[in-house]
């Protein structure tokens, strides 16, 4: 699916406010629109709502859930 003249979305999963707000502004920085999500059972519910074109995840989020 493309999108004319929109930006793309990226769904940032991530638990550390600091990582989280490099990865944005980041993004941003690139023409992203971000969206976040604290984990990945959240981060789920986000793909199945907006469908991102990008999502980044830490691979060692609590419970091996990345």
């Amino acid at each position: 699916m493309t999108r004319s003249g929109a930006a793309h979305t990226l769904l940032v999963v991530e638990t550390c406010a600091e990582t989280l707000a490099l990865a944005m502004e980041q993004a941003k920085l690139h023409g992203f629109s971000v969206i976040t999500a604290p984990d990945p059972h959240v981060a789920l519910n986000m793909i199945e709502m907006a469908s991102p074109d990008v999502v980044m995840t830490d691979l060692f989020l609590p419970d091996r859930a990345g």
